[in-house]
């Protein structure tokens, strides 16, 4: 005999509500096969999915259509940043800056080492203290350090720093919706599988045939196994 399936997909979900509420609209109530009760909750579920689903979409779609872009942005930033920051101990080594300078960037005063800025989290960090470590050497009468200046380094920092918020924008979006998702997952699973419930009952005195069409036509899905041929 075939089995009923409930939808194990998102489309699925959507088609099965969707066929319910087509029959609902179209017989009198009094003609359809499962309680009135049902209609409204039915309506408001496919609404509630397709607009989750619909933001779920969107927020992964912007994820790996600015993705590339992004990590093209991360990396000038960090390049730029690495670039300023070997420029600056250059300067301290030819003895144009005391040491001292780099506590104004936030960086060891013994080491010439260039921070580690391998994630955003650290691009973020070191860009916002080298430049406002240059902002403070220039503002107590320094000269500007060049090639990189800081104006061309702020650019590419500026860049990274506005695509990484993006990102996280659409992130935290994706993660929501697909929380959102999950709850709402279950509480249509019931409440489809109690409209077919009632569909099922509905035609239960008729042949077994019979009674899967007029079933079908609420949405309901019936899946034959490989061995049976359809009746």
């Amino acid at each position: 005999m075939p089995y009923r399936r409930l939808p194990t997909t998102d489309a699925a979900r959507m088609r099965a509500l969707q066929s319910a509420i087509e029959r609902a609209d179209k017989l009198e109530l009094g003609e359809l096969a499962f309680t009135t009760r049902y209609i409204h909750p039915l309506r408001n579920f496919l609404q509630q999915l397709q607009t989750v689903k619909f933001q779920q979409d969107q927020s992964w779609k912007q994820l790996v259509d600015q993705n590339k872009e992004h990590h093209k942005k991360a990396y000038k930033a960090r390049l730029y940043l690495g670039h300023f920051t070997q420029v600056l101990n250059m300067c301290i080594m030819r003895d144009e800056f005391p040491a001292e300078t780099r506590r104004l960037y936030g960086l060891d005063i013994e080491s010439n080492r260039v921070p580690s800025m391998l994630s955003e989290k650290q691009i973020l960090k070191w860009g916002q203290l080298l430049i406002d470590g240059e902002t403070k050497r220039i503002r107590m009468g320094g000269a500007p350090i060049m090639n990189p200046s800081m104006g061309k380094v702020r650019v590419w920092y500026e860049r990274f720093k506005d695509s990484h918020h993006s990102q996280q924008t659409a992130h935290k979006s994706y993660q929501r919706s697909t929380r959102q998702l999950s709850d709402m997952r279950r509480k249509i699973d019931a409440l489809i599988q109690a409209v077919w419930n009632e569909v099922e009952d509905s035609f239960t005195s008729l042949p077994d045939a019979e009674k899967r069409e007029n079933c079908s036509e609420y949405g309901v899905v019936y899946v034959f196994r490989k061995s049976e041929k359809k009746i």
